[in-house]
């Protein structure tokens, strides 16, 4: 079951762990008591956490660290970037580099550009873009983030946003989605992630 042999070895799960089934009577009173192997305690674990990651079977160490400082960020992480690693210390370390290396607008546009499960962007962008951003990981774009000073999106005035450009758009892209769409080119700064309204005149 699950990919588990007859040769099954303690690990990192289930080393000085014990999974049991309680059962009481109506006063509270424990009235029986199973202990099983660990083996079948990595069955149960490997069951409750299939696709994702249940912090209730993590380790308490693991559970402690979860539980404090920016506890949504963390969880964020771990289900929607993480969720095919090891729930372990290593991940945890990675994490937790992640958090300090980088601030909150930076790991917020970062969650909003892509779905990593699927690897597919989730605004509207050239097919070049496209391509640059297809195969990059959460990290990756945190770490492209800090070589660019920001991106350009064309905005409607309800704030609607349609194709975001990586570089500078051209004049005749700036004229085509204000004629073609009704919107204007704005650019996003990564330093102080304000919105700059972008002239025609400036573009090439």
């Amino acid at each position: 079951m699950f990919g588990i042999d007859n040769n099954f070895k303690d690990n990192d799960i289930t080393y000085n762990r014990k999974l049991k089934i309680e059962e009481y009577d109506d006063n509270g009173n424990i009235i029986d008591c199973v202990e099983f192997s660990p083996k079948d305690l990595m069955e149960f674990y490997l069951l409750k956490n299939n696709g994702y990651h249940d912090i209730r079977t993590a380790r308490k160490c693991i559970k402690d660290y979860f539980n404090v400082g920016n506890k949504e960020l963390k969880i964020k992480l771990l289900n929607h970037i993480f969720y095919k690693y090891r729930l372990n210390n290593d991940l945890v370390n990675y994490i937790e580099s992640i958090i300090t290396t980088y601030n909150d607008d930076e790991l917020n546009f970062a969650f909003s550009l892509k779905n990593y499960v699927y690897d597919e962007c989730n605004f509207i962008l050239s097919m070049k873009d496209n391509a640059f951003l297809q195969n990059m990981s959460f990290e990756d774009v945190l770490k492209w983030m800090k070589t660019v000073t920001g991106i350009y999106y064309a905005v409607a005035n309800d704030g609607t946003k349609g194709m975001i450009y990586l570089d500078k758009p051209t004049k005749k892209q700036a004229k085509y989605q204000r004629q073609r769409n009704g919107k204007r080119i704005v650019f996003l700064s990564f330093k102080d992630w304000k919105e700059y309204s972008v002239s025609e005149n400036e573009l090439a």
